[in-house]
């Protein structure tokens, strides 16, 4: 093994299928190939998790944009403002509950990975999870307060 991809200089640099082929030693001991196989996965695996909780806020904001276009677009009577409140609501707790089982799903990862120091492995990025449930939450919120801010024209039966 070079000093190029020697983890224990700190100048790792090398792909997953390099260190596979190398027997990178992964802490105290040295894995066998398919372990390093296996590592290499479940880290792919979290970097996949945590690029799925940016795609369902987006999603999630997205669909909120959405309404509050259309509710711009054409002016909304009462039954229809109710239904909209419903499609916000539900748009904003499914995707907040998808945010969370996927900070979940990021805990069973990090624990199968087994790092000895990670007392509490769901707290990791519990920071920037927090911002993704904010941005769709206040999102629904602005969504529904210009929703139900307007008044309903006379015209329309309310």
């Amino acid at each position: 093994m070079g000093n190029s991809c020697d983890p224990r200089r700190g100048l790792w640099r090398g792909v997953a299928s390099t260190n596979v082929r190398q027997g990178i030693s992964w802490g105290a001991h040295n894995l066998s190939e398919p372990d390093n196989v296996d590592r290499a996965s479940q880290f792919e695996e979290l970097r996949f998790a945590k690029g799925q909780q940016w795609y369902v806020a987006t999603a999630a904001v997205t669909l909120l944009s959405a309404i509050f276009w259309i509710e711009r677009s054409i002016r909304l009577n009462r039954p229809e403002k109710i239904i909209a409140t419903v499609f916000i609501g539900t748009i904003a707790g499914f995707g907040i509950c998808f945010l969370v089982k996927l900070q979940n799903h990021l805990k069973e990862v990090r624990l199968t990975l087994g790092y000895p120091n990670d007392l509490n492995p769901w707290w990791r990025g519990v920071d920037v999870l927090s911002v993704l449930i904010g941005v769709v939450a206040l999102a629904a919120l602005v969504v529904l307060y210009f929703l139900w801010s307007h008044q309903v024209s006379a015209a329309s039966p309310a």
